[in-house]
Parts: C-alpha cells; sequence; structure tokens
C-alpha cells in the first residue's frame, strides 16, 4: 500500500519581497507571515515494527548470533509486548531473565553452544499473568 506522508517546508528568505513576506496587523501590531510549501513523498508501508518485533522470539532451540544479538531481540519483543524484564544472569554464554511482574511465569533461558558466540533458548515460557 502507497502511503503519501507530506510535510509543511516554510520556505526561508533573506529578501522581504511581498512573495515571501507579508505585513499584517493585528490589534495595531504588525505580524509576518511566511508562506509554506509542501513537499509529499510516496513510501511502502509494511508491518508495523511492534508486529515484527512481537514474532521476534517464538521458540525453544532458536538461535542467535551472539549474545548481543539475543539482548537487541528480547529487548525488542518486550516493547512488542508492552512488558519489562530482568535478568537473573546476563554473561556471555548463559542469559536468563524473567518478567517483573511478581508471581508471572513469563521467563526465556539462552546458553552458547560449546565454545562458539552462537547462542540457542533452552527454556521459553511464554504465559504471561498480566497485559501491562
Amino acid at each position: 500500500m502507497d502511503i503519501c506522508r507530506c510535510e509543511m517546508d516554510s520556505i526561508a528568505s533573506a529578501s522581504t519581497s511581498s512573495e515571501h513576506l507579508s505585513e499584517h496587523l493585528t490589534d495595531g501590531v504588525p505580524t509576518s507571515t511566511i508562506e509554506y510549501m509542501s513537499r509529499c513523498a510516496v513510501s511502502q508501508s509494511g508491518p508495523l515494527e511492534s508486529t515484527v518485533w512481537g514474532n521476534a522470539l517464538h521458540s525453544t532451540r532458536q538461535t542467535f548470533a551472539s549474545a548481543e544479538e539475543f539482548r537487541k531481540i528480547l529487548y525488542k519483543f518486550s516493547l512488542a509486548y508492552n512488558f519489562i524484564y530482568k535478568w537473573k544472569r546476563n554473561a556471555p554464554n548463559a542469559l536468563s531473565t524473567y518478567c517483573a511482574v511478581e508471581g508471572c511465569p513469563w521467563q526465556i533461558k539462552a546458553r552458547a553452544i560449546r565454545s562458539t558466540p552462537i547462542v540457542r533458548v533452552t527454556t521459553f515460557n511464554t504465559v504471561r499473568s498480566h497485559t501491562a
């Protein structure tokens, strides 16, 4: 779907010609108005980023190139579902996090595969006991 995104750009001019700047009286006080020009660009729309982020974590055995990539994906996932998580363990070879809401069973754990930087999800409990 094409979407037209329009912006208003002021025309800046050093000249005081009537085409760019006109004087008006408001309650006896002169005010200046600057003409505006509309600029429109067509862009392709896609799914909202939050929709994509919400699908970024989906199952155990899912792998990531590094612990840093896993952390970034987890952060975006939390934004998509509007929740806060806490780290139980945050090391390059072992990562464990849980929902910050007391009593909520949501958690995810990941470990490095042998001595590589690749991280695999080992536990993923998707159940949450709250909406925000």
